[in-house]
């Protein structure tokens, strides 16, 4: 499956989704720094500065668009000021989406998404045609040591006869969807006052390009099992069609 990465920051998602299985052949990121990140280990994939500009068609054909579109208006950190912040850019994503056409889309924002924007995405992803389900996954789940809990929109294109997966009407419905694993837990388990990014208690260290990016990036491993997943429900369409002669991953 390709894919295409916005707001790739340092390539969370591209790492994450390769590791899976997928190949990456685009990316949008504004940032100067994470773009040369991204130039360093991805240096054969097409890559667009802003978003804005993007058309949708730069990249060729894509099954699965995915992007942690700007959480400044959603994070308690900021002003919440949701969609009338400048930097609410899920309508660009949202762009692109409907030009591109994927089978598939993930996205991913801060737990308070669920209080601002996110019955507008999956209003928005629902009335384009896709199904869609949004998921509190938190970072322990994937065995990593952090109590930092993100929602993840995924969503798929609606076929005819297709069981790509349950039909999920009007998704949102408060606490139903919640991710139920090691969540309740979490705040026994790792010690809080240790900083994910910096490993230190105090002090901010140099190379504050480098701290931001980790800070604002996804966490691969999440997108890996997320991606995974998506693998499995294609490879079992392909030997329903009698396409995959293989057992599914």
């Amino acid at each position: 499956m390709k894919f295409l990465d916005l707001f790739a920051g340092i390539g969370g998602f591209s790492l994450g989704l390769e590791r899976a299985g997928m190949r990456c052949v685009g990316q949008v990121e504004i940032n100067p720094f994470c773009r040369k990140v991204l130039e360093k280990h991805w240096p054969n994939v097409k890559r667009i500065e802003n978003i804005k500009n993007v058309r949708g068609d730069e990249f060729g054909s894509v099954e699965l668009v995915c992007g942690g579109y700007p959480c400044q208006c959603d994070s308690t950190a900021g002003n919440m000021q949701g969609e009338n912040d400048d930097r609410w850019l899920w309508p660009e994503m949202f762009r692109i989406i409907k030009f591109v056409r994927p089978a598939w889309v993930i996205g991913e924002n801060v737990i308070n998404h669920e209080n601002m924007g996110l019955k507008l995405v999956i209003a928005n992803l629902e009335g384009a045609g896709y199904q869609v389900r949004p998921f509190v996954i938190p970072n322990a789940a994937c065995g990593l040591p952090t109590v930092e809990r993100h929602i993840w929109t995924i969503a798929t294109s609606t076929r005819v006869g297709s069981q790509r997966c349950e039909t999920v009407a009007h998704s949102y419905n408060g606490d139903a969807w919640k991710f139920q694993g090691t969540d309740s837990r979490e705040y026994k388990r790792w010690n809080l006052p240790e900083s994910r990014v910096c490993r230190i208690r105090q002090g901010v260290p140099d190379q504050l390009d480098r701290i931001k990016s980790l800070g604002n990036a996804v966490s691969p491993q999440v997108v890996e099992v997320i991606g995974r997943v998506i693998m499995r429900i294609e490879q079992y369409e392909e030997m329903e069609r009698g396409e995959f002669n293989g057992v599914p991953q």
